[in-house]
């Protein structure tokens, strides 16, 4: 196999990876963006900010402030002055929202764990700890590429 061929392998496990959690999302009634800034907030109790979500993300902050404007509307996050810095706003579930996001959370790690679960061990720990692997020289390749 080819280093070309290897790299269509991964462009299409990136995409039916995406492509899986696009579908799964919008089954919820929710986009894949909004899918994963609930992650985030939940990852992240009383410490997350829009900031954040947006570096983790890698989404524009118009994109992350639509999606928290909705939860907000919909009685699902509640912005509070950051301690630290009153400029910034910590975001938290209302009573609500952890309901929701438990709901929506909760089966995907479900299905999450099931699937690594079924798994071989041998090979999920090969997989995962490829990944490690490749995202360290791919970023070491990208930061030699821009020397």
């Amino acid at each position: 196999m080819t280093i070309k061929q290897d790299i269509e392998r991964y462009y299409n496990f990136w995409f039916t990876t995406d492509k899986i959690y696009d579908t799964w999302a919008k089954k919820q009634g929710i986009s894949i963006n909004e899918l994963f800034v609930l992650f985030v907030i939940a990852e992240n109790p009383n410490t997350c900010t829009q900031q954040r979500i947006c570096q983790k993300l890698l989404l524009p902050k118009q994109t992350v402030n639509s999606i928290l404007l909705k939860f907000e509307k919909e009685g699902y996050v509640k912005k509070q002055p950051s301690k630290q810095d009153r400029r910034s706003k910590i975001l938290t579930f209302t009573e609500e929202g952890q309901r929701y996001a438990d709901g929506i959370l909760l089966r995907l790690y479900d299905i999450e764990g099931t699937a690594l679960y079924n798994m071989n061990p041998e090979v999920r720990t090969a997989l995962l700890d490829g990944f490690d692997a490749f995202l360290e020289v791919l970023r070491q390749a990208f930061e030699d590429a821009e020397s």
